[in-house]
């Protein structure tokens, strides 16, 4: 078995092909076809003058080149929807501890406040 690669009549590469053994071991090649290999990578080769040629323009080849474009799957949106809620309710959870801190202290601050107001008025009184 042999394989060759096939061409148009322009020389544009079209798909390889297989070929199998006459009963004397001797292949038939047919026409628009090549055992010349494909250069590696190819994008758009071309057959001329007996050689394979790349024919891709730079900016489409640029463009091939650009790593592609990944957008996340439903659960990744969903699971960073969740992420964000969690943040969002352990932020209004410190506000929440933050008030009550400062409650507690205003708290004690009073406290300290009637304790040397009693304190005073037994020194009168």
């Amino acid at each position: 078995m042999k394989q060759v690669y096939k061409y148009d009549a322009q020389g544009i590469f079209i798909e390889p092909v297989l070929l199998y053994p006459n009963e004397d071991g001797s292949y038939d090649i047919p026409e628009n076809t090549t055992e010349k290999p494909l250069p590696i990578p190819n994008y758009k080769p071309k057959f001329i003058n007996g050689d394979w040629m790349e024919t891709i323009p730079e900016t489409e080849l640029d463009e091939l080149k650009k790593p592609p474009i990944v957008y996340p799957t439903e659960i990744e949106t969903l699971g960073q929807q969740m992420t964000e809620r969690e943040i969002e309710a352990m932020e209004q959870g410190q506000k929440l501890t933050d008030l009550e801190l400062q409650s507690m202290e205003r708290g004690q601050q009073e406290l300290e406040m009637a304790l040397r107001l009693k304190n005073l008025e037994e020194k009168v009184g």
